[in-house]
């Protein structure tokens, strides 16, 4: 018989052994200098980019408590498919249009929502083919920064903004060595970081809103002991002046939306549900005309 997955003990580790630092190593970040910087010019020069502390000061940004709420639903991944394919867009991007969509309609609702659109870092992945990097070093991700058009009413247009904003990137991203997109990240992540690691909330600009990953799983069902795994929600975490988190999951033939809040500063969370269903029609019914 199996034994459940909790009763498991820990694998044992075999610790990798790691080769010498070479000079090229130990110099690589000094000639990284100028590419970078020359990157994040080039982003700041680029109608669809994005640089660090543009986000708008948000009910998002706020010191955040111990308690949390979570709240999580599902959609059929050919719903996202149909507004994809008809806007000429991908899956990904529909998923960033209805968390803009619900975003405004939430903070709307709270009689709290800014001016100026939020913006949310996407990790990215960095990982190509013959790239430096090998199994069981964990995730390689680097990441952009996506304006939701939360100041955009119309929801065509939203996600015509944010396909700009993601292909673009992309195509910046392909140009650059994954060191390179790895220490650009570096910088767009670092205010969120001091900010976490020293407990200040108050900052003047923050470098962005929110965090909004799509961390893919298995296309097909899959089961344990003969029972089939119906449902994946993924539940990720919030650090200080950051109170909201969405992660997306494909599984099978659905994609779910997992938002993680400070309960305090983000009352009735699970509205985001039913605006994130609302946008979806909204998204379907302006494609289709």
């Amino acid at each position: 018989s199996c034994r459940p997955p909790w009763a498991a003990g820990p694998a044992p580790v075999t610790p990798r052994p790691r080769p010498p630092a070479s000079g090229r190593s130990l110099v690589s970040p000094l000639l990284l200098t100028g590419r970078v910087t020359k990157s994040l010019v080039d982003l700041a020069r680029d109608a669809a980019g994005h640089v660090p502390f543009e986000a708008p000061p948000s009910p998002l940004n706020v010191k955040v408590g111990g308690a949390r709420r979570f709240a999580g639903d599902q959609w059929q991944v050919s719903r996202l498919k149909e507004v994809a394919s008809a806007a000429g867009c991908t899956v990904n991007d529909v998923g960033l249009a209805m968390a803009g969509g619900a975003l405004r309609a939430y903070l709307e609702e709270l009689g709290r929502l800014p001016e100026r659109s939020l913006i949310a870092m996407v990790p990215v992945s960095v990982r190509r083919p013959n790239a430096d990097f090998t199994e069981g070093e964990g995730n390689a991700f680097g990441a952009m920064l996506c304006d939701l058009g939360t100041n955009i009413d119309d929801p065509a247009v939203r996600l015509e903004a944010i396909h700009a904003q993601t292909r673009a990137a992309k195509k910046r991203y392909a140009a650059m060595s994954v060191a390179e997109v790895l220490a650009v990240s570096k910088l767009i992540m670092g205010g969120a970081i001091v900010s976490s690691l020293t407990g200040v909330a108050a900052l003047p600009r923050h470098p962005f809103n929110l965090i909004i990953s799509n961390v893919p799983a298995s296309d097909h069902p899959l089961y344990y002991n003969g029972a089939q795994m119906t449902d994946l929600y993924p539940v990720s975490m919030i650090s200080e002046a950051q109170a909201m988190n969405i992660t997306l999951t494909r599984y099978d033939d659905v994609m779910t939306f997992g938002i993680v809040g400070d309960r305090r500063s983000l009352p009735h969370l699970q509205r985001m549900l039913i605006h994130l269903d609302e946008a979806l029609s909204g998204l379907t019914k302006a494609v289709w005309g």
